[in-house]
């Protein structure tokens, strides 16, 4: 019978889980969808994030995530890559959606979702619109923190009206 772990099975895996390179990759994916107090849940689990029943399996998330394409990649620098879903699928780790992607390519995914497109109103009344605070603030020289203030309660920043694209 395969040991169990609080969220999965090891499978047919042998030797000492813990030692391989995957295993805490495997767990805190498991935790983030399933485990309530984990650090990570109210952003995955606690919206619907799951993980397929086959990769709940230790031996089988081994098998398929070594044959990813950058596998070898992310065994010569762990933190230069992650195992990602967000590219491929949205709520649940699976076959189809899973891949190793650098680090940094995963931070533009998230960032991309917390893109808030924005619009300023000059002092002689030309609009401009921006796909993001972050952008605004290379442009205007405004600090985002003012713009998203400004937006937010309708405030000048700057010497700009600021407010939300879309609202």
């Amino acid at each position: 019978m395969p040991k169990k772990t609080k969220y999965g099975t090891l499978g047919n895996f042998q030797g000492n889980a813990s030692e391989h390179p995957l295993y805490f990759r495997w767990m805190n994916m498991l935790r983030r969808c399933y485990e309530p107090s984990f650090y990570g849940y109210n952003s995955y689990g606690g919206k619907g994030v799951s993980v397929e029943p086959f990769l709940q399996v230790f031996s089988n998330y081994v098998d398929f995530v070594s044959s990813l394409p950058n596998y070898e990649s992310m065994l010569k620098n762990p933190d230069g890559w992650q195992i990602d879903k967000d590219e491929k699928g949205g709520y649940e780790y699976s076959r189809k959606t899973i891949q190793i992607i650098p680090s940094h390519h995963n931070l533009d995914i998230e960032n991309a979702k917390k893109r808030i497109p924005v619009y300023s109103i000059s002092p002689d009344g030309i609009r401009r619109e921006y796909c993001s605070i972050t952008s605004s603030e290379m442009y205007t020289g405004v600090h985002k923190g003012n713009i998203a203030r400004a937006a937010r309660m309708g405030y000048k920043a700057g010497g700009y009206e600021w407010g939300y694209i879309n609202d």
